[in-house]
């Protein structure tokens, strides 16, 4: 649904601006719309829950909407380098020598892979103080340590025991505390 919106948005984007669009119903129910510009083209083929965006280049993205309703995206560019992400609430941290936040509120997760490089992103709330969700994760961070503290916000960052490089931000918001946990491993 949400590559549907920014899809049309496209399409009158373009149309607005006089470029080629053409719109095209598949005998297997897919829809194809191809968008030409003067720099080349561009089509994304959408069948229920899946659309493959390709343009002439030889840049290719497959991204599905799961029925839990998170995505999973793989794709690949003209240079030939291959890339996958997901977005779901439930990541794995312990890769990345974390442990997930005791009793959190998942709000986001999302875990991509490039180039044998790795990263994950996950925000979370929590009732616990900035405090104490630092004092929970800073054990973990092995090396590089760096802490700071601002009015509404505090962060810790630095590199766990298994090599990730690690950046956890906590923003006070009322009674609920914002929890953003990066990873990423090379």
């Amino acid at each position: 649904m949400k590559s549907s919106i920014a899809l049309l948005f496209l399409i009158f984007t373009l149309t607005a601006y006089n470029q080629g669009v053409e719109v095209k119903k598949n005998l297997d129910g897919s829809e194809t719309v191809k968008v030409n510009t003067a720099d080349g083209s561009a089509t994304a083929t959408t069948k229920g829950d899946e659309t493959t965006y390709k343009d002439d280049k030889g840049n290719e993205v497959n991204t599905k909407i799961n029925a839990d309703g998170s995505t999973t995206s793989t794709g690949k560019t003209a240079d030939g380098t291959t890339f996958s992400t997901s977005t779901s609430g439930d990541v794995d941290l312990t890769p990345y020598g974390l442990k997930e936040y005791p009793g959190a509120e998942s709000v986001f997760g999302s875990q991509s892979e490039s180039g044998g490089k790795k990263a994950v992103q996950v925000a979370f709330n929590t009732t616990d103080s900035a405090d104490k969700v630092i004092a929970f994760y800073a054990p973990m961070i092995k090396s590089d340590k760096t802490e700071s503290k601002s009015t509404g916000a505090s962060v810790l960052g630095g590199t766990t025991d298994k090599g990730a490089k690690v950046a956890i931000i906590v923003t006070t918001a009322g009674e609920k505390n914002s929890v953003s946990v990066t990873a990423s491993l090379d």
